[in-house]
């Protein structure tokens, strides 16, 4: 048997020569560092020693400020260390009542429903009896259930009477007044938040593991908010929702317990965890300022699909996101995770996804053992500093907030929206110049893949069932003007329609402007699928022509560089190598017929000598690109006739549409496959 040998440990500054031996002699703060929208400087290479604050600055799960988690370690933690979720958001009542049935039979553990009551989305379900028919056979007992009906009184009263006691109930009841208002759901927020503090009462008398309402970090997730923003805001709308049920005889550490956190993650996987740990030390250190620190450690987290980072096409990658978006989920320590399906953007009737979808998270709770360890995040000293990073700087922005009076203030003064705007321009920068890149739209398309419809339309709620979806009621209601949850039982009982009971049913308040969602992939796709309908519909596939210009060496790297930025919009790229060499430039016009541009591919060195003839022998034809940048010889190669250029960092989007409108390929022109 050969020596044991002993491996000395190695320090910080060890692993830092290794780091910057490896990227030959560059800083590694700069060359490893993350910056993102909220410019925070995150470094990926960290230890003790750069710790913000001495020793460990999370403390212990299960204990205060609770940034690891409210769970404490248990050696008897099962599979069960989050509650496995998944919506069911389609329109037809009988619809859903399939996939309640088959979700039940594949282990979910939470019911995340949402009823039509005089809105336009969600289940149409018209009175009690059609709840208690979708519940058929279900035992609440043993289930969470988060209702939202729009008015969390008839969400408690629905629920209410499918049970012998209301205190078996466990879920939430979805309530979220400024979200509501935000969104034009509701007509005031004084009413919602009196029918809010009316349902805490109630949830607390009689249902207390049945939260009444959610802290929504979903909203601002979906207007493309950075994750700083998205702390700020989300903790900004929970001291809103304390003070006013406090004014309204709710105290803080009853509201607090009757609250669940909600939150999207996005697809930068560390940032994200970062993010859901600060959420919590944020709201234990509000707690404790509001004097309920004592039900800090009952605080909840649920993570829900966001739609910023779904797409529709290439849509099998959502797959891959929302695998990583509940790893996420789970090694930031969520009680409730709801993973999205790779069709939600396109339809509602497929099992597949809804089983790919809850296997998923046994998977990774089961196979891969996240449910049996407490906080998979802790021990990492650049988690540390993100978490504390993100903490200081929405704490910062949640002041700044605060003294210009509050979010509702701030939000009616246009604050928030100038805000978000701002980030929403970077992000449309970034992922224009693929920057932020999203895999199948921005890099490595599929060409010729099979979507999960071939309608050509965005599923807002609706179901591609064959059966008609049921009616949403009488939407004239304006609420049915009873005080508590007991009344509501009662005209439930007596055959009220739910529409005529929902409160949410009423026109939008105008005091708030709307503020647009904000979708990663819409701009490319736009562009993609109009170009993949022109094409269903008959017409040839666009091509652009890849002309290599001197020997195929010299062009191969800057050829594959433009095959893959073309085929981003749905254009099929066609090489022709050897021009200005093997082949004579005349012969550059005849290989270019057909296309919709040439792209000239080859060295620096090569361009010199060979660009300038290369487009005055494409002249009168096809737009003219250059894979690279000019440099000095802009105005020489404009003159010439060159067009554009394609290079890192440019705006692929901007030339994209530039290749397809110049020729209005997609304008109506009499061209076969014409989309007009």
């Amino acid at each position: 048997m050969s020596e044991a040998r002993t491996v000395g440990a190695v320090g910080y500054e060890g692993w830092r020569q290794k780091v910057e031996a490896d990227l030959r002699g560059a800083d590694v703060d700069k060359a490893l560092a993350y910056r993102g929208l909220d410019d925070l400087g995150l470094r990926a290479l960290e230890h003790e020693s750069t710790a913000p604050t001495a020793g460990d600055p999370s403390g212990l799960p299960g204990v205060a400020p609770f940034t690891r988690g409210t769970r404490l370690p248990s050696k008897t933690a099962g599979h069960d260390a989050w509650k496995v979720a998944l919506a069911l958001d389609c329109r037809d009542a009988r619809q859903a009542r399939r996939h309640l049935r088959h979700d039940l039979g594949l282990g979910v553990g939470s019911l995340w429903l949402r009823l039509q009551a005089g809105r336009s989305g969600g289940i149409g379900i018209p009175d009690l009896d059609g709840f208690r028919a979708l519940l058929d056979g279900v035992d609440l007992s043993i289930l969470d259930v988060t209702l939202d009906t729009g008015d969390p009184r008839l969400g408690a009263a629905l629920l209410a009477e499918l049970v012998a006691d209301p205190a078996t109930l466990s879920g939430s009841l979805a309530a979220d007044p400024i979200g509501a208002w935000v969104e034009g759901e509701s007509p005031a927020l004084d009413g919602a938040f009196d029918r809010l503090a009316s349902a805490v009462r109630w949830c607390s008398e009689h249902a207390p593991d049945l939260r009444a309402g959610h802290h929504n970090a979903v909203l601002w997730h979906d207007k493309g908010a950075s994750p700083t923003q998205e702390l700020a805001l989300t903790l900004a709308g929970a001291v809103e929702t304390l003070r006013r049920l406090e004014a309204r005889g709710v105290a803080p550490g009853q509201a607090a317990t009757q609250m669940l956190s909600v939150f999207a993650v996005g697809r930068r996987t560390f940032l994200e965890i970062a993010k859901l740990r600060a959420w919590r030390w944020l709201l234990s250190k509000v707690l404790k300022a509001a004097g309920a620190c004592d039900v800090a450690g009952r605080q909840r987290l649920a993570v829900a699909p966001g739609r910023i980072h779904l797409t529709r096409v290439d849509p099998w990658v959502n797959l891959l996101r929302a695998t990583a978006q509940t790893f996420t989920a789970a090694c930031a320590g969520a009680d409730l995770i709801v993973t999205p399906r790779y069709d939600q953007l396109w339809r509602h009737d497929d099992i597949r996804s809804r089983r790919y979808s809850i296997n998923l998270q046994h998977v990774l709770a089961q196979e891969a053992h996240l449910g049996r360890v407490v906080d998979p995040a802790g021990g990492s000293w650049a988690l540390e500093r993100m978490t504390t990073s993100l903490a200081r700087s929405a704490w910062d922005l949640f002041r700044d907030y605060e003294r210009s009076g509050g979010l509702v203030a701030c939000l009616g003064s246009g604050r928030v929206h100038g805000d978000l705007r701002a980030t929403v321009a970077e992000r449309h920068r970034r992922l224009r110049k693929r920057l932020d890149p999203m895999i199948g739209v921005s890099f490595f398309p599929l060409i010729d893949e099979k979507r999960p419809s071939r309608s050509d339309r965005l599923v807002e709620g609706a179901s591609d069932d064959p059966m008609t979806d049921s009616e949403p009621g009488d939407n004239r209601a304006g609420g049915f003007g009873v005080a508590d949850v007991t009344d509501i039982r009662s005209a439930l009982g007596d055959g009220a329609p739910l529409a005529a009971v929902a409160a949410a049913a009423c026109a939008p308040d105008p005091s708030c402007r709307p503020i647009p969602d904000f979708r990663s992939a819409e701009g490319f796709e736009a562009l993609r699928l109009a170009v993949d309908a022109a094409v269903e519909a008959g017409a040839e596939r666009p091509r652009v022509l890849l002309a290599g210009l001197g020997s195929a060496q010299d062009s191969r790297a800057r050829r594959e560089f433009a095959a893959g930025f073309f085929s981003v919009g749905g254009l099929d790229a066609r090489v022709e190598d050897g021009f200005g060499e093997a082949r004579d430039l005349d012969g550059l016009s005849a290989a270019a017929e057909g296309t919709l541009a040439v792209v000239l591919c080859s060295t620096d060195e090569r361009y010199g000598e060979l660009v300038p003839a290369a487009a005055k022998a494409l002249g009168g034809g096809p737009p003219v690109y250059v894979a690279g940048r000019p440099g000095p010889h802009a105005e020489a190669w404009a003159d010439a006739g060159v067009d554009g250029y394609i290079y890192l960092g440019c705006d692929v989007l901007a030339v994209l549409e530039a290749v397809v409108s110049a020729t209005g390929w997609l304008k109506g022109d009499g061209r076969e496959g014409s989309t007009s």
